[in-house]
Order: C-alpha cells, then structure tokens, then sequence
C-alpha cells in the first residue's frame, strides 16, 4: 500500500511539473511597466517603512555615501 502511494505520488509531481513548464514557456520574456518610468522594477510600487530601506541597501547599482573627512564638518 505505501509503494502504490508513493508511486500515484511520484506519478502527480510528474505531472504537475510538464505542465508548469508548459505554462512557463508560455508566458512572454517581458511585462510591461505597471507605470512610471519604463524598466525600473520599482515603478508603481509604493515602498515605506523598513521594506523600502531594504530594498535600497540590496539594490546593487547603489552607490555607497561617500566617506567624510574630518576637515568637511569644521568647515561647515
């Protein structure tokens, strides 16, 4: 009883994934922008709190705040 369980289970899991793949292949490479400017991922999204500063220390093209001498702050 437990092979034939495990079997119908094997048989589903199968199956599930040929029709995800189909499902996939589907789908077009691209989505259009939801609004703003086209081709940034975050353009109609609101981001507040601590959701939107994680999301700007993970992204990779942010550059680091420039390192501050200590002649800047006697200066101003």
């Amino acid at each position: 009883m437990g092979l034939f369980i495990i079997l119908l289970l094997a048989a589903a899991t199968v199956l599930l994934i040929r029709n995800m793949n189909a499902r996939l292949r589907r789908l077009p490479e691209r989505f259009p922008a939801p609004g703003g400017e086209p081709g940034t991922p975050e353009a109609g999204v609101e981001r507040s709190g601590v959701a939107a500063e994680r999301i700007d220390v993970a992204r990779s093209d942010a550059a680091p705040p420039a390192p501050r001498s200590s002649g800047d702050a006697a200066a101003s």
